[in-house]
């Protein structure tokens, strides 16, 4: 369960700062969509938090730069986002629709 403590929640502890194991490229694509638009980015990663686990781990990388790099090239498009989700998803064997 997420309580705000460090290391319960990833993202969070990357974006306060504080100490992660995400790989660096993808430590600074999070932040830059992070960036971009905070209240649409809280959304997406509301969604996906379970997703950035793996990435810590190493796991589908280059699926999630693809990923990150069309959210950053197209943030407020809810069409794109959901199709890159939804394709991210399919490429990682975790096919169920995003629910936004």
């Amino acid at each position: 369960m997420v309580n705000g403590k460090h290391g319960d929640d990833p993202v969070r502890d990357l974006l306060a700062g504080r100490e992660h194991s995400y790989p660096p490229d993808i430590a600074e694509l999070i932040v830059e969509l992070a960036d971009l638009n905070p209240h649409l980015f809280s959304t997406m990663f509301n969604h996906l938090n379970e997703l950035t686990w793996d990435w810590q781990g190493g796991h589908h990388l280059p699926e999630a730069r693809t990923l990150l790099k069309g959210l950053i090239e197209r943030p407020g498009d809810a069409a794109v986002r959901a199709r890159l989700i939804r394709e991210y998803r399919v490429a990682i064997g975790k096919s169920e629709n995003p629910s936004w």
